[in-house]
């Protein structure tokens, strides 16, 4: 009955979680023989072609030798997801994963190497048959090995919850080409920080509101939009805040760049070029004034001199004559028969 009960639970799980996995199932037995369920350990090598080979005290070998990461996902105490021993999300250990190096050929194990990774935890899918069993995919990113960039698949473990333990159904991976930041971060100067941000920005985006992720990278360059340290997101209603205001932010950010500065350049040189137009103006006249009119205002004076004085020699030569006021002969005459008239 209870393997009954564990296959029934195993396909279940394999088909709520199909979404997360993007693998053509060609038949669904073959699907099921792929579910592993365990309550212990389960090993898996992640396939790294172009990691660099770390010899026994952290220096990369010159040689170049195929390697795979060693990682055992486990589950703790409260029901959480171990990596290698450490509990990512677990409030109670330092944010910091580590992982081994083996030699496919030989088996040999390397030495502890420091991971930068991005592991992110989708919302749980209840099923409809059977409430008490939940799905909880996750998905772990390795980002850097060592500081040294690392191109690997993306590791899919599904964790099936039931009201008594929780045990990991599903290790899958995710094609590295089909990974946020695959293609765009190829020139960035911190990849571990900038792999980082494309896996937020494409979780927040288009996953649903309980959307949670934690990371560590190695410190980011001044200007760089990430910063340095260990990460903790979860999409909520105060990352929701925090989204939303670096959106305003950025529209702010544009808005002054497009238009205000330029507007501001605008009118500053506007000011400019009046301010060196009314300086030309004033200088062009004053020019004019100086050379053009002031000529022509001393050859107009110089006349109205003359002028002036063949008048005070006119009136000084009248002044001198006694002229007479003129008589006239019919006045005289007129003057004369009145005083006959009144004689007779």
């Amino acid at each position: 009955m209870h393997l009954t009960s564990a296959l029934a639970a195993s396909a279940w799980a394999l088909q709520a979680s199909a979404f997360l996995v993007p693998l053509e199932v060609t038949s669904p037995k073959s699907a099921i023989s792929t579910v592993v369920l365990s309550e212990s350990i389960s090993p898996f090598d992640l396939d790294c072609p172009h990691c660099p080979y770390f010899t026994a005290d952290g220096s990369p070998s010159p040689n170049d030798v195929r390697t795979k990461i060693h990682l055992e996902f486990g589950i703790d105490t409260n029901q959480e997801l171990t990596v290698n021993g450490h509990s990512p999300f677990s409030k109670n250990q330092p944010l910091a994963l580590t992982a081994r190096q083996i030699r496919p050929d030989d088996g040999q194990l390397g030495p502890i190497l420091d991971l930068d990774f991005a592991l992110e935890k989708l919302p749980a899918v209840n099923s409809h048959d059977t409430p008490d069993l939940s799905v909880t995919p996750l998905r772990l990113t390795i980002l850097a090995l060592q500081g040294h960039p690392v191109k690997a698949d993306t590791v899919s473990i599904s964790l099936l919850a039931s009201p008594e333990q929780t045990s990991i159904a599903v290790v899958s991976t995710l094609p590295f080409k089909d990974s946020p930041g695959a293609t765009t971060c190829n020139t960035a100067s911190n990849w571990a920080a900038c792999r980082y941000h494309a896996i937020v920005s494409a979780g927040l985006k288009t996953r649903p509101i309980s959307y949670g992720i934690q990371g560590s990278f190695p410190p980011a360059k001044p200007g760089c939009h990430m910063k340095s340290g260990s990460k903790s997101v979860t999409k909520g209603a105060h990352h929701r805040h925090h989204y939303h205001a670096h959106h305003l932010g950025r529209l702010l950010h544009q808005t002054l760049r497009f238009f205000v500065i330029p507007a501001l350049l605008g009118v500053i040189g506007g000011l400019v070029a009046s301010a060196i137009g009314m300086v030309v103006g004033q200088l062009i006249v004053f020019i004019w004034v100086r050379f053009y009119r002031g000529d022509r205002r001393g050859r107009v004076h110089g006349r109205a001199v003359e002028i002036v004085v063949e008048e005070d020699e006119k009136d000084t030569l009248l002044a001198r004559e006694d002229i007479q006021p003129p008589l006239y002969e019919y006045v005289a005459a007129e003057e004369k028969a009145d005083q006959d008239e009144k004689k007779s």
